[in-house]
């Protein structure tokens, strides 16, 4: 990694790389305790240490690959795969304590409602499934999802009963789940490939194709401003846990097949829209996946395609 390109007095630090995983890492999520999660291709999903970079526990559900992880509010894990399977692990009892079947292909996306009572996974098939996480009951199926979407689906933080997520052609889709409808269609200046609500739920941030991140009002659905600066499409944006930052991470590029890539996090001023710091990478297979702040704010975490989880330090 080469050093920062800070913007002003904000800083933005590499911290460690984590090298456990043998395979692709998919998507990083912290838990309430600080607890940080990494769901990959190799066919675990890890717990880490973020202050030592240590390994807690490798979880192991099916021998298949995992492409996501989630924490709800209260400290519970759910993570799905290859096989369609949506698996919830209980740190409290120390074991998987559920697996929830609907989907006929892999699983690319979950996330937690506000208050934990309901999950939502969505397959590779082109449905979300809705979950009590009482009783693990199918609560109901939501239809026309892009295919593939790693971040692309997220629970409103003020509500129980808000989803968006990515519609087929790169639309930003908003279900109301009393409603069972689509109360908002969402578009960006080009194909939308994730999104994230921010902690009050009043705004969305979606990361586009040509690089750029559209930030809507979530309550009407008109758009607030446009984040310019990538260079290649925005693979995953996350904002911070006081909602005045969000950072985000391309997919890179490469000059040519042989030449190592470009891939790049930045931070951003959520009120004024302004780049805060850059960081650019050079690794063989560039890319930065699912993006996560530290309960506190105090680290990023994501995942990448050269099988490793990376840590920064954002003071």
């Amino acid at each position: 990694m080469v050093p920062i390109i800070p913007n002003n007095a904000s800083r933005l630090h590499a911290l460690r790389t984590l090298n456990e995983h043998s395979h692709i890492t998919w998507s990083t999520a912290f838990a309430p305790d600080g607890t940080l999660a990494s769901a990959s291709y190799d066919g675990t999903v890890r717990l880490w240490d973020p202050p030592t970079g240590q390994v807690i526990q490798t979880l192991r559900a099916n021998g298949g690959s995992f492409y996501c992880v989630a924490w709800s509010s209260e400290g519970v894990l759910a993570f799905g795969g290859d096989d369609g399977m949506v698996w919830i692990w209980d740190p409290n009892l120390g074991q998987l304590v559920q697996q929830l079947q609907g989907h006929t292909q892999k699983v690319t996306s979950v996330a937690f409602s506000r208050t934990g009572s309901l999950l939502a996974s969505s397959g590779y098939e082109g449905s979300i499934w809705i979950w009590n996480t009482d009783d693990g009951q199918a609560a109901g199926v939501v239809r026309g999802v892009e295919q593939g979407s790693l971040d692309g689906l997220a629970f409103s933080p003020r509500d129980n009963r808000t989803l968006a997520y990515i519609g087929i052609g790169g639309s930003v889709e908003v279900w109301d789940l009393s409603q069972r409808a689509v109360v908002r269609s969402l578009r960006g200046a080009s194909e939308v490939g994730c999104i994230a609500f921010s902690p009050n739920g009043r705004l969305l941030a979606g990361g586009c194709n040509d690089g750029t991140i559209q930030l809507w009002d979530a309550i009407t659905g008109q758009s607030v401003r446009s984040l310019q600066g990538h260079a290649a499409s925005v693979m995953s944006v996350a904002f911070s846990p006081d909602g005045q930052l969000i950072a985000s991470g391309d997919k890179g590029q490469q000059c040519d097949h042989w030449s190592p890539g470009l891939e790049t996090l930045r931070l951003w001023n959520v009120s004024t829209g302004k780049c805060l710091s850059t960081l650019v990478g050079f690794v063989s297979l560039p890319g930065y996946f699912g993006l996560a702040f530290s309960p506190d704010g105090g680290l990023i975490s994501a995942g990448c395609l050269d099988n490793t989880v990376r840590l920064w330090a954002t003071s």
